[in-house]
């Protein structure tokens, strides 16, 4: 059960960064980018937004606070992820 509140919040934390992109897209104006009304951004999104409720599981988060910053982060975390150097060896 521990595990299923701590996925919510790295969850919510993901979500929380996504609607203060919004938000921060409504300050400069009425529109929105284009990338809001496509279903494919969204699904994306929502695949991200897991990803960082199971990092938060993953790294056997404990903290509430850290759990959600971990969401909130989590974007940021799975692009470093993606640059490792290609001569990357993971078990040395």
């Amino acid at each position: 059960m521990d595990d299923l509140v701590f996925f919510c919040r790295g969850f919510l934390g993901s979500i929380t960064g996504e609607i203060l992109l919004i938000y921060t897209h409504y300050q400069k104006g009425p529109s929105l980018p284009k990338r809001y009304t496509q279903k494919g951004f969204w699904i994306v999104r929502l695949l991200l937004a897991l990803a960082a409720g199971g990092l938060v599981v993953a790294y056997e988060v404990s903290q509430p606070l850290l759990s959600f910053h971990i969401g909130v982060s989590s974007i940021l975390l799975i692009q470093k992820f993606n640059r490792l150097p290609k001569n990357f060896d993971i078990d040395s």
